[in-house]
């Protein structure tokens, strides 16, 4: 697409990191993912990008964009050839070159601007192979019988032995976050708080995968509620 800045501001044509938009990076294997696609399989209890330990994500991924760094300012040739190389960016993706360089008290964007013309697909076939997904509680028989019955019943449930304090660093116990018919749902060990929330003590803690802002406004069951009861909650029938 070319500069953005006219000619006079640009910055030796250096350039400091690459940003795509809608999109995070895998940096294990140097492709890109659409998050919110991964994030509704995940919620639908399917193999995905979260599911597998074989991919790592980059560091620098945000809510919906992610960035590339170069170790030092690269050329723009070099960014290109970079950008060549990165699997599954679709064709026509507008993607921003930054030179991270402004102007004082003028309105200069100093970016270069590039289109994706050329196709690199890369298929993960990803699986379920974190071991949290295959671990259980070892010191509350509620929960590991929870864990078991929502698994029988179309749920991924990630298990942690080790219940981490939101504050202050504690551990409480053990907890556990199942994803599955659109939906999330945490639960602790006992009467211990869920990773330091105080209404997940006595409660088991569930939302809608759109609806989900934080674990302290999420739909509440009683803990000691009978499993079948739960599933009357969680998946209707």
């Amino acid at each position: 697409m070319g500069h953005l800045a006219p000619k006079g501001s640009r910055q030796n044509h250096r350039f400091n990191y690459i940003e795509i938009k809608g999109y995070h990076y895998c940096k294990s294997h140097d492709f890109v993912f659409n998050p919110d696609e991964e994030n509704k399989k995940l919620h639908q209890g399917q193999p995905c990008f979260y599911t597998d330990s074989r991919y790592e994500e980059g560091a620098l991924n945000y809510y919906k964009v992610c960035r590339l760094y170069s170790k030092k300012s690269s050329s723009l040739k070099s960014f290109m050839r970079r950008i060549s190389k990165c699997k599954n960016i679709p064709v026509g993706t507008s993607i921003m070159f930054d030179t991270g360089w402004y102007y004082a008290y003028k309105n200069v964007d100093t970016r270069y601007e590039y289109k994706v013309r050329k196709e690199n697909t890369f298929d993960p076939n990803y699986k379920i192979s974190h071991l949290s997904f295959y671990n259980n509680f070892q010191s509350c028989e509620y929960s590991k019988n929870l864990v078991d019955v929502l698994r029988d019943n179309g749920f991924l449930v990630q298990v942690w032995n080790t219940n981490p304090h939101r504050i202050y660093g504690e551990e409480e116990g053990e907890f556990a976050i199942a994803y599955g018919h659109d939906k999330r749902v945490g639960f602790s060990s006992h009467k211990n708080s869920f990773r330091g929330y105080q209404n997940g003590c006595n409660n088991i803690l569930w939302e809608y995968c759109d609806h989900f802002d934080k674990w302290s406004r999420c739909g509440q069951i009683p803990k000691g509620t009978p499993t079948k009861e739960i599933l009357k909650v969680l998946i209707g029938g």
